[in-house]
């Protein structure tokens, strides 16, 4: 039996099932859609031509040292964007740990449990509409 792909070429698009699998889309290049509930590690070092969007919810370290672009139609686990310097959409809520070392953008239209105390401030953007722990840091707030 063939081992199924689970990350995609520059130019080249894939649609696979999620199975609550981790670490698919890893050094992910083309458009990647994933359909269904996917486990920890989704989009780990994606490069900047890189797309994913899952149809479900995700664990956690989504985005992790991400360039490129993932979308989460549901609920993330923690650790949303570590290293991230691409930009990473959550449509709903989002766990403890988010943004560490961020220089991209991290968008969460629910409520982040909490920021990373090392989010960077500099660079990076992160609107949600709610956190419940930022630390102080710097975040903007989405109006519905």
């Amino acid at each position: 039996m063939a081992r199924e792909e689970t990350t995609t070429k520059k130019d080249e698009v894939l649609t696979i099932e999620g199975k609550g699998r981790d670490m698919l889309g890893r050094r992910n290049k083309g458009t990647l859609i994933i359909a269904g509930d996917v486990g920890d590690n989704v989009g780990y070092e994606q490069r900047k031509t890189g797309t994913i969007t899952v149809n479900g919810n995700a664990g956690d370290d989504v985005g992790e040292r991400n360039e490129g672009t993932i979308t989460v139609n549901g609920n993330a686990g923690k650790g949303v964007g570590t290293i991230n310097d691409g930009t990473i959409t959550v449509n709903g809520n989002a766990g403890d740990n988010v943004g560490e070392s961020n220089e991209g953008t991290i968008m969460v239209f629910g409520t982040i449990k909490s920021l990373s105390k090392g989010a960077s401030d500099r660079k990076s953007k992160i609107l949600a509409i709610d956190i419940e722990e930022d630390h102080g840091l710097p975040w903007r707030k989405y109006r519905e």
